[in-house]
């Protein structure tokens, strides 16, 4: 049992002790001196049991250990993760599905825009405005304006323009209506 003891007991670090010799004058320099151990002893292990043996004293006295519970905490983590992951999976489907449809209305679009720079070329190719102004002259129904029918504005004068202050307040406002509607109706 002392054995046992020793065996299983943690080995101790050895300890060195340093010896100085010095006057005080000079450096120290150690020397190492070993400390002197005990004679050691010669140990005796103890026969081993074979393993029937081992086994046949152990099974009377082995009970069986009772089945643990899994902690509900743990559970409910376990399903809230699964419950997660199958959310993100199925958004990332979702996003997925609509990153393909924005893809395709893009191109959808750009191929719209195309067809329609194309007809509008089209288009304006379709009317030759000098022709038209020939058509309508000769046909009577656009007649090019004869000198009385030409005014001429002469604008030498700078712009102007005159601000009057309005009066504040309802009784303001109301005068300015009632001055507005007697205009229109005179």
């Amino acid at each position: 049992m002392a054995e046992q003891r020793r065996r299983n007991a943690p080995r101790q670090k050895k300890t060195v002790h340093y010896r100085y010799d010095a006057d005080g004058t000079a450096a120290f320099q150690p020397e190492l001196v070993p400390e002197q151990e005990p004679p050691r002893r010669k140990r005796v292990r103890p026969k081993r049991q074979s393993r029937t043996h081992f086994r046949a004293n152990n099974l009377e006295n082995l009970r069986v250990r009772p089945s643990e519970r899994i902690a509900p905490m743990s559970v409910i983590g376990i399903v809230v993760v699964v419950f997660l992951a199958a959310m993100v999976l199925q958004y990332q489907v979702r996003l997925n599905s609509l990153n393909t449809q924005v893809v395709s209305a893009t191109n959808t679009l750009e191929e719209l825009q195309e067809t329609q720079a194309q007809l509008e070329a089209q288009y304006e190719q379709m009317f030759d405005m000098q022709g038209i102004e020939s058509d309508m002259v000769n046909s009577g129904k656009m007649i090019k304006p004869s000198d009385g029918q030409q005014i001429y504005l002469e604008l030498t004068e700078p712009d102007t323009a005159t601000s009057f202050a309005s009066e504040a307040g309802l009784l303001g406002k109301l005068k300015a209506l009632l001055s507005g509607l007697t205009e229109y109706f005179s």
